[in-house]
This record gives C-alpha cells, sequence and structure tokens, in this order.
C-alpha cells in the first residue's frame, strides 16, 4: 500500500469516522459530512433510473434521493431490517441518503495508520469507490468512502438542479392562476403520478382495445374513439415494469407456490415436526394480506376474492391442524394423519387461484384508465393503474427533481409536488418526454397503418367546438356526469365533521386546504340507499351560489368528450329514486348513457340559503375556521359523529 501523503495524513488523522457495516465490510465516512443518522423512512420509488437509487425521501420539508449503498459499491440490493440506517449525507449543499446495514459508531483516526486502496481490493467491493483504507488498532480495517465518486450524478446539460420550477410550471398553461396548478393524480405500481389537467384531453374506461401485430411492447394496441384511431401505451412497460395483470399473476404464481411447498414439506415430513414461518400464521399470510388489502371495481374479481378467501382460511386450519397432530404423533407415536387430504385441499385452493388469474386477465382494466394526452403531434392514450382525483395544489408545494433523476430515462419526471406535510409525494410527468423520439414514431407509425393519417390538431380543435366535456361518476349502478367547467377538483374522501343542528342534507364539512366547506352526499340526496364509503369514495368540489361545495360520490369514471348531438333533454322520471328536476339532460357515449347533473338544482332556493348560512360559520381566518371544526369533535370516528348529529338534532327538535 503507498502512504498518504503526510500533511494530508495528518489532516485526516485530526477528524473522526462514522463507521458502519455493508455486508462483512465495513466502512467510513468523514463525520464532517454526515448531517444526521436516521431510521429508514417511507420511501417513494422512481421508474426507469439507476438501479442504486433507491427512491426519495423527506426529511423535515426537504425531498432528498436515497441511494442503496450495497448495490452502488456492487454488493448486491440492500434487506430493511431493524438495524437499517440511514446517513444523511450534506454534499455540494444538497443532501443525499445512504442505506447501511449497521451503524457501529464514531472512530477517532488520531492513532489511525492511512493507506490508499490498491487498485483491486481483495473483496467485492468496487475499488474505485474507496478513498483510504484506515487501519486502527493494528487489526481493525475501516474501508473510507470517497464521496465525491460515490454521491456522483451525471447531470442534464439542460438542466440546473438548483433551478426552481416555477418557471416551467408557469409556461405550462397561461390559463392557470399564478398561485395554483390543477393536476389529474393516477397510481402505477403504488407510487402516484400527475399530469397537468390542461394537457389531459379526457380520461377513458379500457375498452376494446385491438393489438397491433409486432407492435413494441409498450404499446397494448388502439382504439377507436368516435371514429379516430387512438394508439395506447402501457406507462408501466414504459417504466420498465410487468403490466398490472403480470405483476398480480406473477403475485399469486408465488403465492400458489408458498402454499405448494408447504404442503410438500409437511406430507414429506413422516411424522416429524414441520412449520413454516412465512405461512403458519394466516394474519401474516402475504397471500391473506393481499386478499383483504386487494381493492377492484370488478365484481368478477370480488365475487371470486370472497371465495378465495374462504378457501384459504379454510386450507390455513386444515395445515395447522394437521401441524398439530404432526406434533403430537412425535411425542406419542400415534398417528391418524390422512395425507391425500392435505393434497386435496391443496388441489382444491390451487383450482380457485387459477380461476382468479383467469378473472384478473378479463376483468382487470375495469380498475385501469387511460389517459388521452397530446404527445408531439398526436394523441396518444396512456393506460394507468387507476385514477386518484382531480387536484388543485400550490405551485409552491412543488420542488425541482434532484439531480439524481437526470438521466436520459428518468427525466421524463419534471418535479415532484409534496402534500400533507411531507407525506405525500406526487411525481410530475412531462407528457412530452414520456416517449423517445424513436418510440413516438412508433406509435405515429401505427396511427398511419389503420388509417389515422388525416386526423391533426386542427380537426381535433374544430371538432372540440361542437364537443362538451364532462367528469362522469358513479352512484350504486347509476352513472352521472357533470360539465368538466362547473368542477373546482376531485378529491380524496377526508375527514368528516358533522355539525350539530345544521341541514338534513349536508353531511358535514370538511377542511379544503385552510378553506372548510360543506359536503352533500349525492346518495342521500337522490334518496338512494346509503353505504359505506371505501378507497373509491370522491369528493367532487364544485361551486354552488358562490360557495364551494362538497359532493361525496361512489367513485369517479372518466372524463369525456360527447358531441351536443348526444345530448337530448331529460324525461319527467327518468328513475323512481331520481329526480328529474336535478337534471339538465341525458348524454350517450359508446353505447351506454349517463345523467347530466344541473348542479344549480340540486339545492332549492331555500336550501342554497341554508348552504350559505353553514358556509358563513366558516368565515374569517381559514386557520380559526379549520381549528373550530377540529376542535368539535377533535378524537371521534366519522360514525360516532353521525350519531351524536342525530341525537342532537333529535333534541333540537
Amino acid at each position: 500500500m503507498s502512504a498518504i501523503d503526510v500533511r494530508d495524513a495528518k489532516a485526516i488523522n485530526e477528524g473522526q469516522l462514522v463507521t458502519f457495516e455493508l455486508g462483512s465490510e465495513v466502512f467510513g465516512i468523514n463525520i464532517e459530512n454526515v448531517k444526521e443518522i436516521v431510521r429508514y423512512p417511507k420511501v417513494t420509488s422512481v421508474p426507469v433510473t439507476a438501479d442504486y437509487l433507491s427512491g426519495l425521501a423527506n426529511l423535515r420539508g426537504v425531498v432528498f434521493p436515497i441511494i442503496d449503498t450495497r448495490v452502488r459499491l456492487g454488493l448486491g440490493h440492500s434487506m430493511i431490517t431493524d438495524n437499517t440506517r440511514v446517513l444523511v449525507i450534506d454534499s455540494d449543499s444538497s443532501l443525499t441518503g445512504l442505506v447501511v446495514d449497521r451503524v457501529r459508531g464514531v472512530e477517532s483516526l488520531e492513532d489511525g495508520v492511512i493507506s490508499l486502496p490498491p487498485a483491486v481490493l481483495n473483496s467485492d467491493v468496487d475499488a474505485r469507490y474507496i478513498k483510504s483504507i484506515v487501519e486502527l488498532n493494528k487489526k481493525d480495517i475501516i474501508l473510507e468512502l470517497d464521496l465525491e465518486v460515490l454521491c456522483e450524478i451525471r447531470v442534464n446539460s439542460s438542466t440546473d438542479k438548483k433551478e426552481p420550477l416555477k418557471a416551467a410550471v408557469e409556461d405550462a398553461s397561461e390559463a392557470r392562476t399564478i398561485d395554483e396548478k390543477q393536476i389529474v393524480t393516477f397510481t402505477v405500481a403504488g407510487e402516484e403520478y400527475a399530469f397537468p389537467i390542461d394537457v389531459v384531453k379526457e380520461v377513458l374506461r379500457v375498452g376494446e382495445i385491438v393489438q397491433v401485430p409486432k407492435a413494441p411492447s409498450y404499446i397494448v394496441g388502439i382504439l377507436s374513439i368516435r371514429d379516430n384511431i387512438l394508439p395506447v401505451i402501457d406507462i408501466r412497460k414504459v417504466f420498465e415494469l410487468p403490466s398490472l395483470s403480470e405483476e398480480l399473476i406473477g403475485f399469486i404464481d408465488n403465492a400458489e407456490a408458498q402454499h405448494r411447498l408447504w404442503a410438500d414439506e409437511i406430507r414429506a415430513s413422516s411424522g416429524k415436526a414441520v412449520d413454516n414461518v412465512i405461512l403458519s400464521d394466516l394474519n401474516h399470510c402475504p397471500l391473506s394480506r393481499w386478499i383483504d388489502s386487494f381493492r377492484t371495481s370488478s365484481e368478477n374479481i370480488s365475487r371470486l376474492l370472497q371465495n378465495l378467501k374462504s378457501l384459504h382460511t379454510q386450507y390455513h386450519h386444515v395445515m395447522s391442524d394437521v401441524v398439530g397432530k404432526i406434533k403430537k404423533h412425535a411425542t406419542s407415536g400415534e398417528s391418524d394423519i390422512d395425507m391425500d387430504y392435505i393434497l386435496r385441499n391443496f388441489i382444491q385452493l390451487k383450482d380457485v387461484l387459477n380461476t382468479v388469474k383467469e378473472a384478473i386477465k378479463s376483468s382487470i382494466g375495469e380498475d385501469q384508465r387511460i389517459l388521452v394526452v397530446e404527445i408531439g403531434r398526436i394523441s396518444v392514450g396512456i393506460l394507468v393503474d387507476r385514477i386518484q382525483q382531480v387536484l388543485r395544489i400550490q405551485e409552491t408545494s412543488i420542488e425541482a427533481p434532484s439531480s439524481i433523476l437526470s438521466t436520459e430515462k428518468a427525466d421524463m419526471v419534471k418535479g415532484i409536488a409534496k402534500l400533507d406535510n411531507g407525506s405525500r409525494f406526487i411525481l410530475l410527468l412531462d407528457e412530452q418526454k414520456i416517449l423517445s423520439e424513436d418510440a413516438l414514431q412508433d406509435v405515429m407509425d401505427i396511427g398511419d397503418t389503420v388509417g389515422n393519417e388525416s386526423r391533426n390538431i386542427e380537426t381535433t380543435r374544430a371538432k372540440d367546438i361542437e364537443e362538451i366535456q364532462y367528469v362522469t361518476f358513479n352512484l350504486d349502478k347509476e352513472e352521472f356526469g357533470i360539465e368538466i367547467k362547473e368542477i373546482q377538483e376531485i378529491n380524496r374522501l377526508d375527514r368528516i365533521t358533522s355539525i350539530p343542528r345544521s341541514p338534513s342534507f349536508i353531511e358535514g364539512v370538511m377542511n379544503l386546504r385552510g378553506n372548510v366547506i360543506p359536503v352533500i352526499d349525492l346518495r342521500k340526496r337522490f334518496k338512494m340507499a346509503t353505504t359505506e364509503h371505501n378507497d373509491s369514495t370522491r369528493v367532487i368540489i364544485i361551486n354552488i351560489v358562490n360557495e364551494l361545495t362538497g359532493l361525496i360520490v361512489d367513485s369517479v369514471s372518466e372524463v369525456i368528450r360527447v358531441s351536443r348531438t348526444d345530448i337530448q333533454p331529460a324525461p319527467d322520471i327518468v328513475k323512481d329514486d331520481v329526480k328529474s328536476e336535478f337534471l339538465k339532460g341525458i348524454g350517450k357515449y359508446n353505447k351506454r348513457m349517463f345523467l347530466i347533473l344541473d348542479i344549480s338544482r340540486i339545492l332549492s332556493k331555500e336550501e342554497q340559503q341554508e348552504l350559505k348560512e353553514v358556509s358563513k360559520e366558516g368565515t374569517g381566518s381559514t386557520e380559526e375556521a379549520s381549528e373550530r371544526v377540529e376542535a368539535m369533535t377533535p378524537d371521534m370516528n366519522r360514525d360516532s359523529q353521525r350519531t351524536m348529529k342525530t341525537k342532537k338534532l333529535k333534541k333540537a327538535e
């Protein structure tokens, strides 16, 4: 080993190293570069980026990248345990997190022997990341990491990582206000993404997609929309991820293999006690947790999952009973175990799992949506897992992405919206960078092949004049629509606080970024049977007599464009449980009908005045209004709040 220059060695020896373990090796980082050490945080993954990037995390309002140090050094992926820590490194005025297996402590270099690393280390670590080798007490060897090389990131020359995103956001749409930006959010592989609403022409259900022979894997096929051909791409494939159905079927295949292995272990045990820590506890079985957490709009999949849950629970009970008998046999020497009974139960479970997989192949599209966006000179359908909401966000909540994302493929992320006090991240995508030039040409070629040459932007704009854009939503089995220009935003259902002695048509009030607004349950308003709210429940924010008001609906379906010729006046009675005075017409779209709501007539004049009175209770500073609502029922859940409201109303009567 070559000795470091004496002057350098003296400077180093006066410092301290934070030491930690990665596998069997011990590493160190100069303590001056370590801002703090934290437990592994919630990490938002970023698609199609460097393999060593775990994702993004939030540290007291600052978003920063997390590097899997093991992968960076060539040691394989990290396993997250209770000992895992993240070293928050302050380098070049920006933060970077380094995942380590275990922190050992802080070592003084005063008596250390420091040498330059050899060209090839006697370990699996990539030598270029090692700055020096420190020997302590003539026995402990510490590999000091070179942070400059370890955190080196290729920055796109056209992007300055310190350049604020505000200018780019303001240029996105002249119609947007200075303070807010409206976005359409959606999920892909568990992460939340968004496009600006002005680039989303409409949101469609997954219809009859026609596959195109020999098309690239990211092209799902083509969809016929109002005599136009729409190429559809799977954004999961663009992100180099399996399709939604492939991911779900892969999980089920793995669960089936685990349960088969469990059965085989028991059948081959020959009377010896056998246990499987992964599956022995039903509550911790991955398949059981998935069944309980999975949400779908498909009645077919839902019905099969209920059947699977019952059979899977039975299977666990059978296996647990058999394991108990095996343990008893191991001590008593007696056995009455029917091994074929185990096999029969597994075959039953396998048959239902196969049925669920077939249902996912045919029906998972009911959960997915297609966003129609303009990319280059053509409209493209982008297939996503699930639409979340239409949301207004403050531009100040948008941060420029870290320079670690400035790779050729991940450059599609143009900003990160940080909401809910930093607990929620939304990755803002640049629609013009979703596809490379070659990929975009592939999509255009497919459009040409099926005779889509004549369609262009001017033709589309001319047609838009004859069309009205609607947001459609569901109440029970009925589909309704509201003109998109009448909708302020669409939110997930958050906490609803009941207000004593409020009008019966008002469910309660909610906090919308500091504004306290009344909320109406449309099921109750239309005298429909009530139901439990779930992950699909949404609140549509509209303006009634100059008052922001929320409408609770079962789910939001699509954003569609309907020709005026496909809209007809509402008949006197449309449905027994929906009064026609709420309606302004009937829309026809893709062989189905939806009821168009007249939001100005959802409430009578007397009710509109009552709504104003409720809204006035929330006037004054938004902070005071919000605090008043929170103070009314600080610890009660919504069911108990409804009970309290009912009792107080009866008392008032």
